[in-house]
């Protein structure tokens, strides 16, 4: 007879642990339990001496050798009532793709081992949002579960959710430009929004896109400091203090940031309030992975809630089969395409009234709502257009040799005594974008083509970029390109030494992002 009833949860995130436990403090006396992570310290020995019954922690940990020998013990073998596997379609982590890889999370694939410390008739519970009938199997196997286990239905399609895919030609931070503008105009007052990337690099690379276009519109009041920071970062690397900031805006009425970039650390069963839209900047890895992410929002019943996929040509490789046919939808209800898998009908029908379904359905809408303008998300004209290409002077690779170097002094001079982003963010110039600059040095005839044609959106990198070159080639028609009204800045001041240094880790860019990601850390 257990005489104080212990129920474990492994769980495939920290920052999910985290979010349970902060809901859990609120239940404590009314339901007369404790909640606890594993990693906390000295867990193990308060767990032993009655201190906890709800035990949370990530497969990793509940298979080392301390953990296991607590499992084993006595006391916990009388008194452990439950085993719980929560966001059970993360045990294909635990799964090769095939006999020459290894797993990504290879203690997701023995979870089963956790069983054999049991007493017996221990039961598991595997909860999942996300698991279509064939995947079911491999759940089974790889918790373990008996031939007499239940399956309970339930479908993740929320019908305040519309969805939007909407394909980009390149990589760009232009496709945001309605929330850029909002950010500008509404500051605080702007509607949160979580955004999801693929990679590290790439969360840091769209960071460094919003900080060179926006520059002191990142700040609330236009105030240099973290603590009024209107967009974050969350991922494994990121510093805890960030990472708590942002759960606690996700999590809570918290005013700010309002816009979180993220991996798919903050992808799963986080129970996020006041979140209208989710948009991806290119595909989630997998249809599960999309559901999961998407269901972040609209977790309050508020009615007008988005998810947008950017999809364009570079992101669109590193994606599963089912993956490449739902962002390659043109005629079918993108709700029917998305939700019908994990359906126990394996049919989810359109909405009745079609603008409020999807893109696809919208387009096909036929009510009296003057829908056109209601999703600025999906306008064609958030898109920057290429200005024509004319030769105006010729260029020798010695020119352009000497152009790098001052560039590379321009991008130094940014940098120094400033807040520690991402380098590349600082002057707004990564080594890609210097190699687009010099490519078209032949036809740079005005910061106006270095932002149309380029990777350069913020305008006083442009404007020094271009003043750059026209002193280079002593250009007699300066006064005629180059607009001399035109306020030029150094995109970073100097900071007051009484502001907080604000740290991120400094990634290399590129176009495809190729790193595998970590993120349960």
């Amino acid at each position: 007879m257990a005489t104080n009833p212990l129920v474990i949860v492994i769980s495939p995130l920290k920052s999910l642990i985290r979010n349970q436990l902060d809901e859990i403090k609120e239940l404590e006396t009314f339901l007369q339990i404790k909640g606890c992570s594993l990693d906390s310290h000295n867990t193990v020995d308060s767990i032993k001496g009655g201190g906890f019954n709800l035990i949370f922690g990530i497969p990793e940990l509940w298979l080392s050798t301390p953990v296991k020998e607590m499992l084993a013990s006595s006391y916990f073998r009388r008194n452990l009532v439950c085993v719980v596997v929560d966001e059970a379609h993360k045990v294909a982590w635990g799964l090769a793709e095939s006999s020459s890889e290894s797993a990504f999370r290879e203690a997701f694939g023995r979870i089963g081992e956790i069983r054999s410390f049991c007493a017996e008739k221990v039961p598991i519970l595997a909860l999942s949002a996300t698991i279509d009938i064939d995947f079911a199997d491999i759940v089974k196997a790889c918790c373990s579960m008996s031939k007499y286990m239940r399956l309970i239905h339930s479908c993740s399609d929320r019908s305040n959710i519309r969805l939007s895919i909407v394909p980009i030609k390149a990589k760009s931070v232009s496709c945001f430009n309605w929330l850029m503008k909002w950010l500008v105009e509404r500051k605080s007052e702007c509607s949160k929004v979580l955004i999801y990337c693929n990679s590290q690099n790439l969360v840091s690379w769209l960071f460094g896109q919003f900080t060179s276009v926006l520059g002191l519109d990142m700040y609330v009041n236009g105030i240099k400091d973290p603590n009024n920071l209107l967009i974050n970062m969350f991922h494994a690397d990121s510093p805890e203090f960030v990472k708590n900031r942002c759960l606690k805006s996700l999590t809570s009425d918290e005013q700010l940031p309002r816009v979180v970039i993220a991996t798919s650390a903050i992808g799963c069963g986080i129970n996020v309030k006041n979140l209208q839209y989710v948009c991806h900047f290119g595909p989630a890895y997998s249809l599960v992975d999309y559901c999961q992410q998407i269901g972040r929002a609209g977790r309050n019943g508020d009615p007008n809630c988005h998810a947008v996929l950017y999809s364009y040509p570079s992101a669109n490789k590193k994606i599963n089969e089912k993956m490449k046919a739902y962002i390659k939808s043109k005629d079918v209800c993108l709700r029917t395409e998305l939700f019908s898998p994990f359906s126990e009908s394996n049919n989810v029908p359109p909405l009745e009234i079609g603008h409020t379904c999807c893109s696809i359905c919208s387009s096909s809408c036929t009510c009296d709502t003057d829908h056109t303008t209601l999703f600025p998300f999906e306008e064609e004209n958030d898109f920057f257009m290429p200005s024509p290409k004319v030769s105006i002077r010729e260029v020798s690779e010695k020119d352009k040799a000497s152009i790098r170097t001052l560039l590379k002094d321009y991008h130094r001079n940014c940098l120094s005594e400033n807040l520690n982003f991402p380098s590349s963010a600082m002057s707004g110039l990564t080594e890609k974008i210097v190699e687009e600059i010099l490519n078209n040095l032949e036809y740079i005839d005005s910061p106006k083509f270095l932002m149309d044609n380029l990777s350069i959106l913020d305008s006083n990198v442009a404007g020094c970029v271009f003043e750059i070159i026209c002193n280079f080639y002593s250009d007699k028609n300066l006064n005629d390109l180059f607009d001399i009204d035109m306020e030029i800045e150094p995109i970073v001041k100097k900071t007051d030494t009484n502001i907080e240094k604000y740290t991120f880790s400094d990634y290399e860019y590129s176009d495809i992002d190729t790193d595998l990601e970590n993120d349960y850390l």
